[in-house]
């Protein structure tokens, strides 16, 4: 048994290091996929020590394994097209860094795909000069990663045409070995975060936390799909929301159900106060005998008040 135990101990490490090794081979001869994964990965922690002052490995991990996963299908495009591709998505990830960068300059916040219209809108925010904040080194030390790719490319154009990816790896190991060290970086990723951390992360709340758990790149796209995911909905489930709706208001014509507020308003003039955020214990509290919101006491007396709706809002009808 011993024997045996020392056997498997001696071929788990020969796989070990036979593993490490095509993993050095990859890197080692597609220098394009490597300078755009460190590099993403890189700009990541730029941005995290530039606006959150946070220098932590569960967002690396994150930002590590997104970075992989998108250069990954490196592999998958033709040769000649490849630089291109590493490239596209080299401006893609400078991109995202930078205006995250520049919104956090103005916002103190990272930037989000629903509020965008509205930041772009807003010149303002920020100082009389906002251009003259925006020229430092740190908005646009993001650069360096598209412009050392071409930098690269252009010194290298004709060996990198000339030589073969796949020389010393075949392509199945390079795709095993890739997406094994992406598995890794989840792993890790997992034991890193908390369980109150996937619920932010689901709503979004609190951007600059969910960027110090999971880094901007998983920040980023789960933002869009957050934005996209509404339209979505209502593009697919139009159809089904107009039947629900045409059909309750059919229903609505036969019952003709009347209560003690049918059409007490017809033909008046009808002003709504919507207290939003504000609980209705303020309504008809008294604090050394003095009304706390006497006005509003009164709205509910004259009026008619609605204690419970939406739970936490207090709303009021008046005549006028």
């Amino acid at each position: 048994m011993k024997k045996k135990e020392k056997l498997k101990k001696k071929l788990n490490k020969i796989v070990i290091k036979k593993r490490l090794k095509e993993i050095r081979n990859i890197l080692r001869d597609n220098k394009i996929f490597t300078i755009y994964i460190f590099g993403a990965t890189f700009n990541g922690i730029l941005l995290r020590l530039f606006t959150i002052k946070d220098f932590s490995f569960t967002p690396l991990f994150a930002d590590l394994l997104v970075s992989i996963l998108f250069a990954s299908l490196y592999f998958f495009v033709k040769k000649k097209h490849r630089f291109i591709y590493i490239f596209i998505i080299s401006i893609i990830s400078t991109i995202v860094c930078l205006a995250n960068m520049i919104y956090y300059v103005y916002y103190s916040s990272y930037i989000s795909i629903t509020f965008l219209s509205f930041a772009l809108q807003n010149t303002e925010t920020g100082g009389s000069n906002p251009w003259i904040d925006l020229i430092n080194f740190k908005t646009f030390s993001f650069l360096w990663l598209p412009l050392a790719l071409l930098i690269y490319h252009f010194k290298n154009k004709k060996r990198y045409y000339l030589d073969h990816t796949f020389r010393s790896v075949h392509k199945k190991r390079v795709l095993r070995n890739t997406y094994s060290v992406c598995l890794i970086l989840f792993i890790l990723l997992i034991l890193g975060l908390k369980p109150v951390d996937y619920s932010r992360f689901y709503s979004q709340w609190n951007r600059e936390y969910v960027v110090s758990r999971f880094g901007v790149y998983l920040y980023q796209i789960n933002d869009i799909v957050k934005s996209v995911e509404p339209k979505m909905a209502t593009l697919f489930g139009k159809d089904k929301a107009m039947k629900e709706v045409t059909e309750y208001y059919k229903q609505k014509e036969n019952t003709n159900k009347k209560n003690k507020y049918t059409n007490i308003f017809k033909g008046k003039n009808v002003v709504a106060v919507h207290a939003e955020s504000m609980q209705n214990v303020l309504i008809d509290m008294k604090i050394n005998g003095k009304e706390v919101t006497p006005e509003l006491n009164k709205m509910a007396d004259e009026g008619i008040y609605f204690d419970n709706f939406k739970n936490f809002i207090s709303s009021f009808l008046l005549n006028i």
